[in-house]
């Protein structure tokens, strides 16, 4: 559920598109998620021929002491923000309060505003959730300058209703004079009346003015499918990491975890399943993304011969592996840092191979409980010896370097600036592979680098991307036409309906923990593609029972299961159809008192099909769950 994004704003404001005018004081605040933001604003504000330095950030003035700014615009985050009293010295939000005073009536920007989403609490599975520090903040701040025009900022404005509490401004609750009396009140009526009362909300909201929802053109924009084959020693590789499924389910039949009856110990196995899925899923997450990385080089080696500038964006550094390495080893690192580690880890401190003994309790049930000898565990010597033949395994292959490390190692720190979290990096210094410290200021360094173009590849990962700029202004010199790359390993399963796919990357890989989209629904995602859909196309997504066409005049097909047997299945035609639906190829039968008509699910469906589409086009593709 993602309404009410990605901009919700208070108290109207002057457009931002309105002339400043240079003389006038400046009072305002605002609130950001990252401190590095800073030179952003900034930037931001020069843009606009106001000085920069009137942007200035909270943490320079100490907690306690008094803002001496006459003039200004105060930036802060959300960690400095919760700082609460400490002993005479007051919280930072009074100390903003007492800054701007409490009549001021200028502009509170809230960025990033659902990072407050909890302000209100709420109920979670273990019962009542505290509200969240910032959100409480955040609210109280608000209060505190009544008059003040707030605008709260989101890509994300809410993912449930009760998260909206953080925008009272909208004044949806409040009272008597507002729509509802109490935020309980508002939750409880508009989950109530599910996504059409979300909907009305947004559209009502819109039409008054407090929100809007903009978005950016994406004319001139082009879309390149970058395809990435696996090669025989990757599939290799890939199908070696694989087999610890099974070895694992054998191991656990092996320490009589399970057995052939079932699950002898829950306990266990849900802690031995736990500790595979959460290994399994950082490996696998790093080889998919590392595997397609030699394609993604090449691509980037033709754009820069094309004179374009590249930006890739990750999502994980790897840096946790780095730091597993003792110091001494950093300046000739030989070896191996590659996500294989994770599940090196996991088999040698994670994978089952206690010994278990069956036992039938009072009741009859067979369970298992663990074996000691002397106070200490026994091991399963079957498990052992598997865990013992995977570690030789696995630790023979080939290793693979992340996708990160790859892209640095290939074209040098000299082409590449890396805007990300990490603290350390693999750098390449003649035949060795050095640790290389990277500063905290390192990111803003590595920016300006290539918005200067003595850089031309861009790596960012989730520390470097939010709020950050790296598009082609003419205000810098490297002017390049930017050709972004996103690179994840896209292993999240579909939802059933209005998924959307995001794929510059692809492999064989994705397959495993990933779901197909069907050429049906791939059609109906589309804006122009439900015409491409051929008549064979549909036949055949009916006839799997996951499609369902939307035609005109209110006629709707699917398949349905009639008298034990799956068929095809026309409804909502009228009766001066029949005759021509009939001449088309379609049978009909009475069932229940009903007239029901069908398409042909032998050789001649698809013809008869073709024949309907031809004369009521499809206008809509859904998909259902199989029955």
């Amino acid at each position: 559920m993602n309404f009410l994004s990605p901009t919700i704003t208070g108290n109207p404001i002057a457009s931002a598109a309105a002339p400043v005018d240079p003389a006038a004081p400046v009072y305002a605040a605002a609130l950001r998620v990252l401190p590095n933001l800073l030179e952003d604003a900034q930037r931001d504000w020069a843009a606009l021929g106001m000085e920069r330095l009137l942007v200035t950030p909270l943490s320079r003035f100490a907690q306690g002491r008094t803002i001496t700014l006459p003039e200004g615009i105060l930036f802060t985050t959300y960690a400095t923000l919760r700082s609460d009293d400490r002993g005479e010295k007051v919280s930072r939000v009074r100390q903003i309060v007492q800054w701007l005073g409490s009549d001021f009536d200028g502009v509170l920007i809230v960025d990033e505003a659902h990072a407050m989403q909890n302000a209100g609490g709420g109920k979670g599975e273990g019962g009542d959730v505290a509200p969240s520090q910032q959100g409480r903040a955040g609210l109280g701040l608000q209060h505190a300058l009544p008059g003040a025009r707030v605008v709260h900022v989101s890509a994300t404005g809410a993912t449930t209703v009760a998260n909206l509490a953080y925008a009272q401004r909208l004044g949806l609750w409040g009272g008597d004079d507002f729509p509802f009396s109490t935020r309980a009140e508002f939750v409880e009526a508009i989950e109530a009346g599910g996504v059409a009362a979300m909907e009305v909300l947004a559209r009502d909201l819109r039409a008054l003015g407090p929100y809007t929802a903009r978005s950016l053109s994406f004319d001139g924009v082009e879309y390149e499918l970058v395809e990435h084959e696996l090669t025989p020693e990757q599939r290799r590789i890939y199908g070696a990491f694989a087999v610890i499924h099974n070895h694992l389910d054998a191991a656990m039949q092996a320490a009589n975890i399970t057995g052939d009856s079932g699950t002898l110990n829950r306990q266990a196995k849900s802690a031995a399943r736990s500790a595979f899925q959460s290994a399994k899923q950082r490996f696998f997450g790093h080889l998919l993304t590392s595997m397609k990385t030699p394609t993604l080089t090449r691509s980037i080696e033709q754009d820069l011969q094309s004179g374009h500038s590249t930006v890739i964006q990750i999502v994980s550094t790897g840096e946790a592996l780095m730091e597993r390495r003792p110091t001494q080893e950093w300046n000739d690192v030989r070896v191996d840092i590659t996500p294989r580690e994770y599940v090196l880890d996991y088999l040698e401190h994670s994978f089952p191979v206690q010994l278990y003994e069956p036992f039938t309790d009072s009741e009859g049930n067979l369970s298992s409980r663990p074996v000691f000898r002397d106070g200490q565990p026994v091991e399963s010597r079957e498990a052992v010896a598997r865990r013992t033949a995977l570690i030789e395994k696995l630790a023979s292959l080939p290793p693979v370097p992340g996708a990160l490390d790859q892209i640095v190692q290939r074209f040098g720190t000299d082409m590449v600036a890396e805007v990300t979290g990490r603290s350390r990096r693999i750098v390449r210094k003649g035949e060795r592979l050095m640790v290389e410290g990277r500063a905290t200021s390192a990111n803003l360094a590595e920016t300006q680098a290539f918005m200067d173009d003595v850089k031309r590849i861009l790596v960012f990962s989730d520390a470097g991307g939010t709020g950050r700029s790296y598009h082609a202004e003419l205000s810098a010199p490297n002017t390049h036409l930017r050709v972004a790359g996103l690179l994840l390993p896209i292993w999240k399963r579909l939802p059933n309906e209005s998924s959307r796919v995001y794929r510059l990357q692809t492999d064989d890989g994705e397959r495993i923990i990933g779901r197909r989209v069907s050429a049906a629904r791939a059609a109906g995602a589309l804006a122009t593609g439900v015409s491409t859909l051929t008549a064979q196309d549909a036949f055949n997504g009916l006839a799997g029972g996951r499609t369902m066409l939307d035609l005109p005049e209110g006629l709707h097909l699917r398949r349905v299961r009639v008298m034990g047997a799956n068929r095809i299945e026309l409804s909502g035609f009228t009766d001066t159809m029949r005759v021509r639906l009939t001449a088309y190829g379609l049978f009909h039968e009475i069932i229940s008192w009903k007239l029901r008509m069908f398409v042909p699910t032998d050789a001649s469906g698809p013809a008869v099909l073709a024949k309907i589409i031809e004369r009521h086009p499809i206008q809509r593709i859904s998909e259902r769950e199989a029955s």
